[in-house]
């Protein structure tokens, strides 16, 4: 088993992961907004 992590280390390791989520929440927007012209554009039928 690992041994357990720094203060520091946890502290760094929430920032990567904010920063990942800052990351995935600005591409889901990205893609909901192109489903959204696809979806006005009739994409699903042609």
């Amino acid at each position: 088993m690992s041994e357990p992590l720094s203060v520091e280390e946890v502290q760094t390791l929430g920032e990567h992961i904010a920063e990942q989520a800052v990351h995935l929440d600005a591409a889901m927007h990205r893609l909901h907004a192109d489903l959204r012209t696809f979806d006005a554009a009739g994409g699903w039928y042609r």
